[in-house]
């Protein structure tokens, strides 16, 4: 029983620190999904589907 809930514990924990830093380790997330997908979505303006570019430069933001 003791086992059982320390196993738990440990994978808890494990999983929590996984998820808390996802942009590093062997498996990261690579930031140029989120960057294109933020470039879309600064292109299409929800008031006036004909117009485009509502954000100003949604690129340069990043530190990469």
């Amino acid at each position: 029983m003791v086992s059982t809930l320390a196993a738990i514990i440990a994978l808890s924990l494990f999983v929590i620190l996984s998820l808390d830093l996802p942009f590093t380790g062997d498996v990261a997330a690579k930031p140029t999904a989120l960057k294109e997908e933020t470039v879309e979505f600064c292109s299409y303006n929800f008031a006036n589907p004909t117009e485009a570019h509502n954000c100003k430069d949604p690129v340069s933001h990043s530190h990469g």
